[in-house]
């Protein structure tokens, strides 16, 4: 007989989440979250029978608790750094992608909320600025539309 009166040990691990508020992207990370979660607690048991052995009952309860406290701390991102027993803890980060940008028109005038003329002059390595943008950096001064600058971009 292996160590499980039935040769085997299941749990589940489950988020519950709004679906009438919760984004495509939402839903999907917090899949990840609990695939992350059954893995790690699926090592813990390998390693040490830590969800089994009844000697670990009294620390389960606050890893859950800590998980469930650190995943509903932040908006759009799921991180959880939580000790569990002795060395081992549960780390992650799940991060929710962005909103894409709005869509701009040939009217719209870029305003530089840094100075980009720096950004130039310090280290290559810092910034991976493609040519055409090196070109085009000097011509942002938040008075030229972004159809003048593509025709300045196009004369070059």
């Amino acid at each position: 007989l292996g160590i499980y009166a039935r040769n085997a040990f299941q749990f589940c691990v489950s988020l519950v989440v709004g679906r009438s508020t919760a984004s495509r992207e939402q839903v999907d990370a917090c899949r990840s979250v609990a695939v992350h979660l059954g893995n790690k607690f699926k090592a813990l048991e390998l390693e040490m029978q830590f969800l089994s052995d009844k000697k670990f009952a009294d620390n389960l309860r606050p890893v859950l608790k800590g998980i469930r406290q650190q995943l509903n701390e932040r908006e759009g991102c799921y991180q959880c750094n939580v000790d569990v027993v002795g060395r081992d803890s549960i780390c992650f980060r799940v991060v929710l992608p962005k909103k894409p940008p709005p869509p701009f028109t040939l009217g719209d005038v870029p305003v530089p909320l840094v100075p980009l003329e720096e950004l130039l002059e310090e280290q290559p390595s810092d910034h991976d600025f493609d040519l055409l943008l090196r070109q085009l950096i000097p011509h942002v001064d938040g008075a030229t539309s972004v159809g003048e600058l593509k025709e300045r971009s196009e004369e070059h």
